[in-house]
């Protein structure tokens, strides 16, 4: 079988939308609830904006259980600026937009935002599920759980993270990350794993128009050409950082020289009038006397 990427645009809405028995798999593995999610309707992807003039906001899969809990399933590729802060604003529209329908204070559901990156989040730490909603500055147990952010660092969990194919969480990590691992197991894995095996059916190439792969081969062409790109400007910017720094550093050498000359200052007072240690003076001194 030969399958695409489920991080593509083309693969995530495919087996996300219009497939509720794998997006209620997926939202019940990836978070936990008080109530696991039984039955779903979708709702348009798209939130119009109040205001004429803003911008519209595509959310890849948007769905409301039978509770009226508000769910959205979204996959981030290319790194973004400001991208939790767009998460917010989505979710917040989904929430206050109960009010504007009609609804009651007291009829407010939970909305959640649960989002797959492809990329690092936070590099200082091994930590790859990061949760956000409110809480109490002093009493922490003390939170309001009307609106929840989930962001999964797909890079991370596969370095750090240990497969253990019994957790369900684990289960739908390793089909985004390496959906090709499905494609070797047995047939009574497949039974057991039925929903992600329906998902990873779903991808086959053979379900799909030739203009469709078409457009999905120039989307896998688009991020290779950003990362080859960003690859490209970090190391740019090393190298220039690096120029830089010896232009600075020769800077410094210069005036250490010329106060040294002048004879009119200790080595504390040419080291604070500098900027350096007094260290550093006594190394230049060391090359010029």
């Amino acid at each position: 079988m030969k399958i695409i990427d489920p991080k593509s645009d083309l693969g995530f809405k495919t087996i996300l939308v219009d497939q509720p028995h794998i997006f209620i798999d997926v939202v019940n593995s990836m978070i936990t609830l008080p109530k696991p999610v039984v039955d779903v309707t979708y709702i348009s992807a798209e939130l119009l904006p109040e205001i004429n003039g803003i911008k519209n906001t595509i959310i890849d899969a948007y769905c409301m259980d039978t509770e009226k809990r508000h769910f959205m399933v979204e996959m981030q590729v290319a790194q973004q600026t400001n991208f939790i802060q767009r998460t917010l604003l989505n979710a917040s529209k989904v929430f206050s937009r109960q009010i504007s329908q009609g609804g009651k204070y007291n009829s407010i559901q939970p909305v959640y935002s649960i989002n797959l990156l492809n990329h690092i989040m936070y590099a200082k730490t091994d930590l790859w599920h990061h949760e956000y909603k409110l809480r109490h500055h002093k009493f922490h147990k003390r939170s309001l759980d009307d609106v929840t952010l989930h962001f999964f660092e797909l890079p991370k969990w596969q370095k750090f993270n240990k497969f253990d194919i019994n957790n369900p969480l684990d289960r739908w990590m390793q089909f985004f990350t390496n959906p090709n691992f499905y494609t070797m197991i047995s047939l009574e894995e497949r039974q057991m794993l039925d929903k992600i095996y329906s998902a990873v059916d779903l991808l086959d190439t053979k379900n799909y128009t030739i203009e469709q792969l078409r457009g999905y081969d120039q989307f896998i062409d688009n991020i290779m050409i950003r990362e080859t790109d960003l690859d490209e400007a970090e190391k740019r910017g090393k190298a220039e950082g690096k120029a830089e720094g010896k232009e600075e550093e020769q800077k410094e050498i210069f005036l250490i020289i010329s106060e040294l000359k002048r004879m009119e200052l200790t080595i504390e007072q040419i080291a604070n009038k500098c900027g350096v240690t007094e260290q550093k003076v006594y190394e230049v001194k060391a090359l010029i006397f």
